[in-house]
């Protein structure tokens, strides 16, 4: 619990630098009402070197650390990551595999696409045979221009795996194709599983469905901290237009710190910061314990 409010409040921090500095302002910890002593650092190595870390874990022995790197590398390297995306392709692991389709779907990474519409064959060498990856592949293809297989993402809404399921449900999610939302529906009153009832929600959103957008809004107000702040990340991701009334209130009002500190770092990723919440958040870094027990009235 305690690591989470660490955690959630460190991305705030980070949150923050990267808006206030894109749009040109003063980052949080430089404002008149705040007094810091934060050691200046070289941005530019640090990228390097993370860059090279990224580079070397794509290739480590373990595969899940050759899926970090998989997610990551997309944001972390754009299109200069593709050519070590569609080599992952190849990969033992189903789950590398699957996190380098979604990563090159992400860039759009056109040298792949022959490589990708032999993984969406049946029966042929090349082939895709792990469900979840094949779901990346079609997503991929979708992004590459590709629509020969798309429709074949509605029957593994359905598939017994809530592994494949769950993929299937992030990839229709992220095509934002109003098509979709027939087929999401009809799954959303099949599927039993409370996550991914949830997740269906989300991708019906991302495809344009107001009401489900609304229903994400609600999840804020939640009695499970777990589920608010699923719900504040999902808000943010679909760029709701009440964020920032939504957020507000929780950061004023809700009684949870890692609900306060989790509302507070997507106001910052808006650009909405203030020196009080960042003040907050820096001490829920530092103090963790503390924040939570004054929280629970010290109990």
């Amino acid at each position: 619990m305690l690591l989470c409010i660490r955690k959630i409040s460190a991305c705030l921090l980070l949150a923050g630098f990267v808006a206030t500095t894109a749009a040109g302002r003063r980052p949080p910890w430089e404002s008149d009402e705040i007094v810091l002593n934060v050691k200046p650092v070289d941005r530019a190595r640090i990228r390097q070197d993370a860059i090279v870390a990224l580079r070397q874990a794509a290739e480590d022995d373990v595969a899940s650390t050759r899926f970090i790197a998989m997610e990551a590398i997309p944001a972390a390297l754009d299109a200069r990551g593709g050519s070590i995306l569609k080599q992952a392709l190849d990969d033992t692991s189903p789950e590398v595999r699957t996190a380098a389709a979604m990563g090159i779907g992400d860039i759009r990474y056109a040298n792949a696409k022959e490589k990708l519409q032999k993984m969406a064959m049946f029966k042929v060498q090349g082939a895709e045979r792990d469900a979840r990856a094949y779901c990346a592949a079609l997503y991929a293809l979708h992004q590459l221009g590709d629509e020969t297989r798309t429709t074949n993402l509605g029957s593994l809404l359905f598939d017994r795996e809530k592994e494949v399921r769950a993929t299937a449900i992030a990839v229709m999610g992220k095509m934002k194709m109003k098509a979709a939302i027939s087929p999401l529906k009809s799954a959303l009153a099949d599927e039993m599983d409370h996550d991914l009832k949830f997740e269906l929600t989300r991708a019906l959103a991302m495809c344009g469905d107001k009401g489900s957008l609304r229903r994400i809004e609600a999840h804020t107000r939640e009695r499970f901290v777990d589920e608010q702040i699923i719900a504040i990340k999902a808000m943010l991701e679909l760029q709701s237009p009440m964020c920032r009334t939504v957020f507000s209130t929780l950061v004023a009002n809700d009684d949870s710190p890692r609900v306060k500190t989790a509302a507070s770092g997507g106001l910052a990723a808006l650009g909405s910061e203030t020196p009080a919440m960042f003040l907050y958040c820096v001490r829920a870094a530092r103090e963790p314990r503390v924040v939570m027990e004054a929280a629970l009235g010290g109990r």
